[in-house]
């Protein structure tokens, strides 16, 4: 694979560049590569760094051959999604200029059973992220009273992502249905 570009600046205030989020990734490729293993991916592109214009992209039909790919089709359209089961496949999407990667709820092929739920903790104003961080321990006394493990995650610049891993059994129509419950 060869990479381009890895002098461009992604974060102008920090001075980070493409090289440094390939080397990042590359550090903790290994504690996130079981989070990613055969979920389908949707990445969000950022190709003049963070501080650009931004994309949403999940259809790579001209990926490379090993990248690993799966069309799926909905509405009379296939989308060819991809999957990082490999470091390789993760740097060429940041190559991409991608800085997000949003793995789906499922694994390939039971993609219509989540593994996992999200909570998504988004205060509005006049709320803060400390009124966010109150609300997460208090769905974690909630949680762990009905013997559900949860993690919580920081989601962009205010807000929280409460991940609750669960078995694959559940659809999910049923698991958005104790998502609402919960909140």
């Amino acid at each position: 694979m060869i990479l381009s570009n890895i002098d461009k600046v992604f974060w102008p205030q920090q001075g980070y560049t493409k090289a440094d989020i390939l080397q990042y990734y590359t550090a903790i490729w290994p504690f996130i590569a079981p989070h990613l293993h055969n979920r389908l991916l949707s990445l969000v592109r950022y190709p003049h760094g963070i501080a650009g214009h931004y994309f949403y992209q999940k259809n790579f039909p001209d990926a490379p051959l090993w990248v690993e790919r799966i069309p799926l089709r909905a509405e009379n359209r296939v989308t060819v999604y991809c999957m990082a089961n490999n470091l390789a496949t993760l740097l060429w999407s940041i190559n991409l200029g991608c800085i997000e990667v949003h793995p789906w709820l499922s694994r390939f092929p039971n993609l219509e059973n989540p593994t996992y739920m999200i909570i998504d903790l988004d205060p509005m104003e006049p709320s803060s992220f400390s009124d966010a961080v109150e609300v997460a321990l208090a769905l974690k006394i909630l949680l762990d009273q009905v013997n559900l493990r949860s993690f919580p995650k920081i989601s962009g610049a205010t807000g929280l992502h409460i991940y609750i891993p669960i078995e694959p059994i559940y659809s999910f129509k049923q698991t958005s249905q104790l998502v609402e419950s919960l909140g």
